[in-house]
């Protein structure tokens, strides 16, 4: 069915990780085109975000349709263990020790083996729902994406994490379009790309230390 996200794996640049609406979600061999690993039925609702752990092992995904989220093993498809709450937007910490999560309770941080919740932006902070979120290379910052909804379009907010995974809010600058649906850094860190819901596509500068 319709391909609904993409992955790429970190550390293995012949794979790549995609969603349907089928609710599969399928590994694939870029350099034969084959797949690797399908997950019939993964979630609840099709996939909205897929994320591969630094190392390549794991790959965790949420729906932002039915507050699902969950990790596999890469290797055989194998479930590791669901995420509870609501999570329709997850992104691997490049230290492979936390995930970010959103959702309309806001951003926050949890230990990706335990759950053990590590941070947790407030309510005020992040007052809608958060469609999209993403780490920078190194994973100093984290963009994070809210919106009222798909017409009046929101915000991106850029956080910074300490050592301790302790999120800052740095800025937040008015997506002056509609929803924010991806985000990605590049892999320089210097700009942040987004795309969104009326088809455009706004890129930034950061200049943030």
């Amino acid at each position: 069915d319709l391909v609904q996200s993409l992955a790429w794996d970190p550390g293995k640049s012949t794979r790549l990780a995609s969603s349907s609406a089928d609710r599969s979600i399928r590994i694939w061999d870029i350099a034969t085109g084959q797949t690797v690993v399908t997950i019939t039925e993964a979630l609840r609702g099709y996939a909205t975000a897929l994320s591969f752990s630094p190392d390549g092992q794991y790959l965790a995904a949420a729906s932002g349709y039915e507050n699902d989220a969950g990790i596999w093993k890469v290797e055989d498809g194998s479930l590791v263990r669901r995420i509870n709450g609501d999570s329709p937007a997850i992104a691997y910490h490049p230290n492979n020790k936390w995930l970010a999560l959103g959702g309309t309770a806001g951003v926050k941080l949890i230990e990706a083996e335990t759950q053990k919740p590590i941070a947790q932006a407030g309510s005020k902070q992040v007052p809608h729902y958060i469609t999209t979120v993403v780490w920078d290379a190194e994973g100093r910052y984290l963009a994070a994406a809210w919106s009222d909804n798909q017409d009046s379009g929101g915000s991106v907010q850029l956080w910074w994490a300490d050592a301790d995974g302790a999120l800052i809010l740095l800025s937040e600058v008015k997506s002056g379009t509609g929803a924010i649906r991806q985000l990605t850094f590049s892999s320089d860190g210097k700009w942040l790309a987004a795309t969104s819901a009326h088809g455009g596509a706004i890129v930034w500068e950061m200049t943030t230390p």
